[in-house]
């Protein structure tokens, strides 16, 4: 305010000046043919103490509100006004810089909810592909039980494996002695063969359904 009181103070003189200077020029005697200085002069005071008068109106009702303002705040009377609208600037400023501070700190916030849910998602995806495998080895695995179940229900187990324990003794022992009486062949090695494989096939798949899950026959 006290920039503002010292350039009306100096229009305020300037135009005192001119008005002078104008009254001055009236009162001479004798005046140069040709010379308007006391037209335009006459107009633009005229036209200038008009404008004056509303500035030193609107000087003194700004002086009035600042007083007032002053009051209302609890300030001294004789604050200069550059330091009372200091304190709104600076309040101002750290109103902007604090309610930065929360955008970024919800960004953040944010970002990081985000991340958390992105590794939550690739977790859960890999403990779905894991569960899926591990379906899979069940299924499979119950598969393969059910067809040694049927097997040894269908007897067809132990044909296969006389089939197969007469073909080694056919390829290892291709002259196994033969006991021949009564009208019919006895052949020892093969029944010690088979009962043999019976013996393993039975441990096996007794192992077997100790790995699998259980399941209704």
């Amino acid at each position: 305010m006290g920039d503002v009181d010292k350039d009306i103070t100096a229009l305020n003189k300037g135009l005192k000046e001119i008005l002078r200077e104008i009254e001055y020029q009236q009162g001479r005697q004798e005046r140069v043919v040709g010379d308007r200085f006391l037209d335009v002069a006459e107009e633009f005071s005229a036209l200038a103490k008009v404008q004056m008068d509303e500035l030193l109106d609107m000087s003194a009702e700004m002086k009035k509100e600042y007083s007032a303002a002053l009051s209302f705040y609890g300030e001294p009377s004789k604050t200069n006004s550059d330091e009372f609208f200091g304190y709104f600037s600076a309040f101002l400023q750290a109103f902007n810089d604090a309610h930065q501070d929360n955008l970024d700190v919800i960004k953040k916030k944010q970002e990081e909810e985000k991340k958390k849910k992105q590794q939550e998602e690739m977790k859960r995806n890999e403990r779905q592909r894991k569960e899926s495998r591990k379906a899979r080895k069940a299924a499979q695995a119950a598969g393969e039980f059910d067809d040694l179940v049927s097997a040894l229900r269908s007897g067809d187990l132990y044909d296969t494996d006389r089939n197969r324990s007469r073909s080694a003794r056919h390829s290892l022992h291709p002259a196994s002695t033969r006991v021949r009486g009564a009208g019919r062949t006895h052949v020892t090695a093969d029944s010690r063969e088979r009962e043999s494989a019976q013996r393993e096939r039975s441990t096996s798949l007794m192992a077997n359904m100790d790995d699998l899950p259980v399941t209704d026959l």
